[in-house]
């Protein structure tokens, strides 16, 4: 697999975002949705571009990568571009408060922020190290073609038939560092000491800690990225053709030049529509379940 650097800047930017928002997680869906990207509700740490995600009655479950359903080693690599996703929570010098802080990192974390951070001051939000990895949707579309990937194809067709909805990442956003800011010099939180790295993981959980770096700034750092985001296109089967395709759902960024991007092809897992991009709880599939799997 031919890995390839990338520079993105996905900017999620809304006016006044969270302040006074009685419901971060509703505000959040709307800044995911402005960037045609879904945002898992429980981040992980093993999805990868070509993650495949079957829908149906808006459950969504993973079911392995593309290229594990291979057959044999194939005489091409498919290209995986990395880079840096710039991705700033809140814009316009507007804070949130602590309690919409506190349950905007509940619901973008794989662990819980709530009884275990006290925050004394209206905060602003920054993911310091979000990486994206990505794959072109034309590289995808070769992938379909080769000999070693019938395995694959069957599989979707199948899924398809049983009129499930078959979606392939091809973007995958990751981060294990995020920083809290306390708005015009006040003291973050008050009844912590600075430099004392403390626990937001229990048991097994992912080993994420918090530390207050100074006055003002808290770090929260986690053992290893995890992915809270991913890009989707939706697989779709021509059976007039007998070919494979990507539903093109013209999602565009406002004040973006990407028509004809692979922006383009963007779509919702779970929403009301292609485009209404609602956090998404995806499962990993379990020996019960009747999904076609790799051979």
């Amino acid at each position: 697999m031919k890995m390839q650097k990338i520079s993105i800047c996905l900017l999620l930017t809304s006016v006044a975002l969270f302040a006074g928002c009685p419901n971060p997680d509703k505000k959040a869906d709307e800044v995911f949705t402005a960037q045609g990207i879904n945002r898992i509700r429980k981040p992980n740490d093993y999805m990868q571009p070509g993650a495949v995600v079957i829908v149906k009655d808006k459950n969504a479950i993973y079911a392995d990568n593309m290229l594990d359903y291979l057959e044999g080693k194939p005489d091409k690599e498919l290209p995986i571009m990395a880079g840096t996703a710039v991705i700033p929570a809140t814009t316009n010098n507007t804070a949130m408060t602590a309690e919409i802080a506190i349950k905007f990192l509940d619901s973008l974390l794989p662990v819980k922020a709530s009884g275990k951070m006290n925050l004394t001051s209206n905060v602003k939000l920054e993911m310091v190290n979000a990486k994206i990895k990505r794959i072109k949707i034309v590289d995808m579309g070769k992938f379909l073609g080769w000999k070693e990937s019938i395995a694959f194809r069957e599989a979707m067709l199948s899924n398809i038939s049983q009129k499930r909805d078959v979606y392939l990442a091809y973007e995958t956003y990751q981060t294990n560092h995020l920083k809290l800011t306390a708005e015009a010099g006040n003291d973050i939180s008050a009844s912590a000491e600075v430099g004392k790295i403390q626990p937001l993981f229990e048991g097994i959980e992912p080993k994420f800690t918090w530390k207050k770096t100074s006055k003002t700034e808290i770090s929260i750092e986690g053992d290893s990225p995890y992915v809270f985001a991913i890009r989707t296109a939706k697989l779709t089967w021509d059976e007039k053709k007998k070919k494979f395709d990507f539903d093109i759902t013209k999602f565009n960024i406002p004040g973006v030049l990407s028509t004809g991007t692979d922006i383009q092809y963007s779509a919702a897992l779970i929403g009301d529509s292609s485009l209404d991009f609602k956090a998404v709880d995806i499962q990993r599939r379990s020996p019960s379940d009747d999904l076609a799997r790799p051979r």
